[in-house]
This record gives C-alpha cells, structure tokens and sequence, in this order.
C-alpha cells in the first residue's frame, strides 16, 4: 500500500499548492463544446502556460502551450482502449470468459479533443487546471456524450489505478479480485466532467470524483463509474437537470452505469432502465431510479453507451422525499443488522401472522402494500441475482416511520419464463424470505397479493404498456448501439441486440400466464374472470391486402429482431419465394407474376412462428 499512501500525500501536497495560485485570469478563444470543423485555440494569460492532451495533468516541465494551437485536424491514434482492462482470457467455449473477457476495439474508434492547460511562473502553479474537451463534427450525436477526464494513471497505472487489474488481481481469486475490486474513500480519484448536450452545447462542467461501481460487474471490460460531488473539489452537489424539469435537479451522486451489467449473453443495453422505468410510470410511489442514455467518453476516447442514473442512496431518497439525510435510515437487510428491522424479523420468526392483531403489529412498522407490490415484481421478473442480493430497505427514523422496499439492478432478470421464483423466495432463508412467510400466514395479506397481481397482469404486463415503451428505448438507444458495438462488442452485434430484445419481450408477453398459474398453485386461488390465455402471435403479425393483385406486406407490431424470415408457399408446400426482415418491421413480396389462387405465408423468428392463407386474384 505504500505507492497509494505517496501518491495521496503528492495529491494533498497538489491541492495545497493549487490554494496558492494568484489568480491570474485565463481567456479563450474556443470554450469546450462541439465545433463542426478543425480551428486554432488561442489561450491568452499573463502566467506561461504549460499543456497536456489526451488527459494528463500539465507540470512545470510539460509541453510550452504555442501562441496558436491546431485542434481537430489530426484524429489521435487508439490509445488507452488498447489497455486490457481484465485478465480473464476470452474463450469461446465458457459464457462466463466469452462474457467478461477483454478484447481490443474493432478499428479506430471515435474521438474528443481533450487539453488541460495550467499557468506556472518560476515552476510554481500560478492558475487553476483548465480541462478543455472538443467535439469537431459538423452532426449533432444524437445522445448527450458524458466526457471523463484525469489523469491517466487514476485509471491505468498498475498500482493506483482503478480500471485495471493491477497490483491487486489474484489469478486464483480471478472474480474477486483486482484494483477495480477495491472500495473506499482510498480508491477515489480526482477527475473533471463535462456533459454535452445532443447538439454539442455544454451543459455543465465540474471537477468531482470518481470510483468504480457495482458488485460482481466490476471484473467486466467495460464498468460503471460512480461520480461524486464534493465540496474539497469544489461543489457541494451536482445542478443539472438530467432527467427532465420535473425530476429531481439536485445530485450527490451520479451513477454511469455501464450497458454490459447483463445476464448470460442477452445484452439489451437497457434492460434493467427499461423495466424501472415501465414500472415507474405504473406505480409513481415506488422508488425507482431515473435514467437517460449517453454517450462516455474517457480522456477522449469513446468508451461506450452508459445510463446516466440515480444511484439508490440517503441522497437519493433525500431528493424525492424532500428529507433531511441524516432523517433517512437506509438498510440492505441481507448485510446489514440494526435493531429496528431485526426486531420484524424475530416478530416474523415467532409470532403467528393469521392472528389479525399481531398481524396490526406488522403493519404498524412495514408498509405492506408496498411490500406486497416489490414482492410480485421481483417474482414475476425472476430476478435471478435476488433476494440473497440487491435488495434495499428504508425508512424515516421517526417512530411513525414505515419500511419500504427499493426495486433496482433488474439485469437479472426475465431470463427463464418458467422460473419457480415463489419456491425460491420461501425457500431463501433471506430476510424478504422470512417476511414473506410470515405475511401469507394472513388472509388479508393474501387477498392484498391476489388483488395486486390481477391488476398488475391486466394493467401493466400487457402489449398497449409495454410495447409503445419499448419503441421509444429503442429509439433511443439505437444511436449509441454501433459505437458500443465497435468498442466491447458486447452486444456483438445489431441482430444479436435484436434478438435479446425481441426475448426480452417474449418474456413480458408469455410470463404472465405462466406465473399467473403458478400464483394459483402456491396460494389455492380461484380462477378470476380474465383467465390468462397463451399469447398468440399470429396476431401480432399483419398481412395485407388479402386477396392481392401485386404487392403484398408482412408487417410486425412486436417483433423488432432482423432474424425473421417469411416464405411464401404453394399449397403443396413448394417455396416460391424467400426473405429476411433485416431489422425491418416489414417485408414486402411483388406477386403480380404469380397464377391466381391459394398461397400459404409462413413467419419463421428464433422465438415464434405463424402461418397465414394469401388469396392471389386476377
């Protein structure tokens, strides 16, 4: 640990150096933002200034910033996205290599024009660091770009670096192991961030701080960034609206969630940010967390798409309850022990819940409607990596405070329609677990769980809600999807993010008969009056005209994915003709040669298939 502890005592040493600067004022010609050509930056300050490209901190001994410098007329080779950034080889035989292994990007990939640029007189600072970042483009980038900027060593260097395995990797703990495993206030490091809008004006800038995000995630190539303000880097909090100007526009903490946080190779790229937010609109008393999809840039070079998010914290909680932090108490119960929610789970071990006065007990300390609400979603999405993990519980630390759930990492889920997730649950021995097995000792907690599911299955998992939401990720996602592919592939490919799409659907559209039957099964219940049926694709598969003269159409409402293939067909089963959809919504066929008469048209996709009768006339 000794190179850690010199290189924090130089950066204390940096920060009390940079408190001495004289205040020197610096002006430019070009200030950061997206510029549709090359230029010459002009940079004008008393102090000699001294300058650095592509991230790293400007010294007294760096490069002598020229009265004119030429910025954008060279595209700066690849250079730290050809850092490993983890040392499980990549095999093709193993999910779990073919997954986390680290590969080089496919070519050259896209570029900012990143400058710092300080002023020193006599070897001493004499300014604060100006980080400049450029786009030169004469197109808008159709997401907002997030640009990271530090020193490259934060991320790079094999012992105080972040992003790589380094000092710290065990290759017989390969897993759990690495730099990028490592927590804590010691693995914070010192960065600048700027957020461009979709048509390169800049939103905000601001120095912060930043440390690797997640759990098992932060072995994967591509990892999510947590992004800190502090008041030693100069602001307090993060004001921007990033999520409309009905969110929230106060932030402690942002999260740049990384797209490859999926499960087994069905990298939608915004599973888990889709589901949050179908289930927000739905439920607006559920804490959920705000997203938006951008651009990452890291020292310039494209890093891939990432969600920009709320990080589910005190401040999170803070923000949308307009409380005081240090009113929250904040739990993850399977790690966490406190008194307060230990005292439900012995109440949960020992009493008997059918008694509908001790049943009272509960209610007074939980808020079993949402209880009820975050139990059916999580068993419903067969979420496999819960309830031994990612759960969260809260609650205000007034006496009258209930506990409530908090439904993130969702990446995990809708992976196997028939998951037996109730057997699962009760099963556990978590705490959710235990609490479950107590509540369905109730009649009432029941009747609530029924009364909940029905509305749920009628109301939210149905094609009207889920399908329009999913045209408008799509829509938004897709621009970002070649650049992402280009740098991880992962999604390896369009048809590949089409595919895990188009079964990301098929979940949504089948699960809900399926887990319906088995809510019936666990609980005894009835059939109610809108019994569950199959979901019958032929009708999400339109044809016309029918009868035809010359043109005919297959269009889908549903399935978006490009390995759909229609055939048209004699009645005595000969293929007259065949066509991929291509990741189109439609296929069209020219049958005006054909004789009059009956035609069979048959959809194949990788998921489903239907046939339809075509009438050929005159």
């Amino acid at each position: 640990m000794k190179p850690i502890l010199t290189y924090y005592l130089l950066l204390g040493f940096l920060f009390v150096r940079s408190n001495l600067v004289t205040g020197q004022d610096i002006s430019v010609s070009h200030p950061s933002g997206r510029y549709d050509s090359p230029f010459f930056l002009k940079i004008d300050c008393e102090a000699e200034l001294r300058y650095t490209l592509g991230g790293n901190t400007p010294g007294p001994f760096s490069a002598l910033l020229p009265d004119s410098l030429a910025v954008g007329f060279l595209i700066p080779e690849n250079n730290y996205c050809l850092i490993p950034t983890n040392a499980i080889e990549y095999h093709n035989n193993h999910w779990r290599n073919r997954e986390f292994g680290w590969r080089p990007p496919l070519n050259e990939i896209d570029k900012l024009r990143v400058l710092k640029v300080r002023g020193f007189e006599e070897g001493r600072a004499v300014t604060e660091m100006l980080t400049l970042v450029y786009q030169i483009s004469p197109n808008s980038s159709k997401l907002p770009i997030v640009a990271i900027t530090t020193d490259s060593a934060n991320l790079f260097d094999q012992e105080i670096g972040i992003y790589v395995p380094g000092i710290n990797y065990d290759s017989e703990n390969p897993y759990n192991s690495g730099n990028f495993c490592m927590r804590g206030d010691m693995w914070e490091r010192p960065a600048s961030i700027h957020y461009f809008q979709p048509d390169g004006s800049l939103g905000f800038t601001q120095e912060v701080g930043i440390r690797i995000h997640g759990g098992a995630t932060r072995i994967w190539p591509q990892k999510s960034l947590r992004v800190y303000a502090r008041r030693n880097y100069g602001k307090v909090f993060f004001t921007y609206p990033f999520f409309g100007e009905n969110a929230p526009q106060e932030f402690k903490r942002i999260i740049l969630r990384s797209s490859m946080s999926h499960w087994h190779e069905r990298n939608t790229v915004f599973q888990d940010e889709y589901l949050q937010k179908l289930i927000g609109f739905f439920y607006p008393d559920m804490d959920v967390q705000l997203s938006r999809p951008a651009q990452l840039f890291i020292n310039g070079e494209n890093w891939g798409m990432v969600a920009i998010k709320e990080r589910a914290d005190e401040y999170y909680l803070s923000s949308h309850y307009d409380m005081p932090v240090d009113e929250i108490l904040l739990i993850e119960p399977t790690v966490d022990r406190i008194e307060e929610f230990d005292r439900i789970l012995q109440f949960c071990r020992y009493q008997y819940l059918g008694d509908d006065i001790i049943y009272q007990q509960i209610e007074e300390w939980l808020d079993v409607p949402n209880y009820a609400r975050y139990i059916l979603l999580e068993l419903f999405l067969a979420n496999l990596d819960w309830p031994h993990n990612n759960s969260k519980a809260w609650k205000p630390r007034s006496e009258e405070g209930k506990w409530k759930w908090i439904l993130y990492d969702l990446d995990a889920g809708l992976g196997r329609t028939k998951e037996k997730s109730i057997a699962m649950l009760v099963d556990s021995g978590t705490p959710l677990g235990t609490i479950f097995n107590a509540l369905i000792q109730n009649d009432d907690f029941v009747d609530l769980l029924r009364n909940e599911w029905i509305r749920m299955r009628d109301q939210l998992f149905i094609l009207d809600r889920i399908g329009p939401l999913l045209a408008s990720f799509i829509e938004e996602y897709e621009p970002g999807l070649e650049a992402q592919i280009q740098r991880w592939k992962n999604p390896s490919s369009k048809t590949k993010w089409e595919n895990n799409i188009n079964e990301m659907i098929s979940f949504l559209l089948e699960r809900p008969r399926i887990f319906d039957q088995q809510l019936k099964e666990f609980f005894s219940w009835p059939d109610d009056d809108n019994e569950m049926g199959v979901f019958d694709a032929k009708l999400h598969w339109n044809l016309y005209p029918n009868p035809v003269q010359s043109i005919f159409t297959i269009e889908s409402d549903v399935f978006i994915q490009s390995n759909w293939t229609v055939q048209l067909l004699s009645y005595q089963g000969k293929i007259i003709m065949e066509k991929e959809s291509e990741g189109q919504s439609r296929v069209q066929f020219q049958v005006e040669n054909l004789p009059a008469g009956f035609f069979l048209v048959r959809i194949y996709s990788n998921v489903y298939q239907a046939s339809f009768q075509v009438i050929k006339s005159h």
